[in-house]
């Protein structure tokens, strides 16, 4: 199936996180990990995570950057994005 040349398309690996609007395919493929997403029908954002574990395990301190491996940063990555 081929995609109308306006429309990006987007392909998580284990890890990634995009965040995008209607103009945004975004796919994945999935073993063990888990794929979260949210989609806003109304004003057609929305985005997907491809997590692989429930968290860090460990605090993250101010350093660390916001990892998409994990489903709680996941979570507040996704806060993030819906408060923009």
């Amino acid at each position: 199936m081929s995609l109308p040349e306006n429309i990006l398309d987007i392909f998580l690996q284990p890890g990634d996180f995009f965040w995008g609007d209607s103009e945004t395919r975004i796919r994945t493929l999935l073993g063990s990990c888990v794929s979260l997403c949210i989609w806003h029908p109304v004003l057609k954002i929305g985005g997907m995570c491809h997590y692989m574990l429930p968290s860090r395990g460990v605090r993250r301190n101010l350093e660390n950057r916001l990892d998409g491996r994990y489903a709680e940063e996941a979570m507040e990555m996704f806060l993030i994005e819906m408060e923009k």
